[in-house]
């Protein structure tokens, strides 16, 4: 997994990029509410699926802060942390991305 950019400032939306994952499958992506850096956080769940390419590769774009106007329309979900998985050969494959956001103030 990639992420850009590794690290921004709040409202930056961040494209996570997989590659070598199942071709032609689901990966379901699940990520909560946006909290700002050492701030405690409501415990709510988000779920996307992102489908895999011919050659497994897949984007997924989050925006660290609330959602903008048109971010739907370009597929840019809100929030943070997001874990991708998919099922593979009787057992489930996680990944966590690192990522970092800065706080100005």
């Amino acid at each position: 997994m990639s992420v850009k950019p590794r690290e921004g400032p709040e409202g930056s939306v961040f494209t996570f990029r997989g590659r070598g994952w199942r071709p032609n499958r689901r990966v379901s992506v699940t990520f909560g509410a946006y909290c700002r850096p050492g701030e405690a956080c409501i415990a709510i769940a988000y779920f996307a699926r992102v489908r895999t390419g011919v050659h497994g590769g897949f984007r997924f774009r989050l925006r660290a802060g609330q959602e903008q106007p048109g971010d739907d329309a370009d597929g840019i979900r809100a929030g943070g942390q997001p874990t991708f998985a998919q099922r593979a050969g009787g057992r489930t494959v996680e990944r966590r991305p690192r990522y970092r956001v800065t706080v100005t103030s």
